[in-house]
């Protein structure tokens, strides 16, 4: 279950593995969790995306919302 939502700091930057885009440009509208360098899961929602990464051993996966053609893009 995700507790909290974090704001990204502006200052922070993540820079994501080109094969993981590819991957991820397969799934808009779906929420992503992921490392900085893997992805772990692609789910509806946050909450199941943080779930199937927290099953995987990850203790803080990033979450990141795919955008669609129409969205900008979202990390929590």
């Amino acid at each position: 279950m995700v507790t909290e939502e974090r704001t990204l700091d502006e200052h922070l930057t993540y820079e994501i593995e080109p094969d993981v885009q590819a991957e991820l440009a397969k799934h808009p509208g779906k929420w992503a969790a992921l490392t900085r360098t893997k992805l772990l899961a692609i789910a509806d929602t946050s909450t199941a995306a943080y779930e199937a990464a927290r099953a995987l051993g990850e203790d803080a996966p990033i979450l990141y919302l795919v955008p669609d053609s129409r969205a900008g893009y979202s990390y929590f």
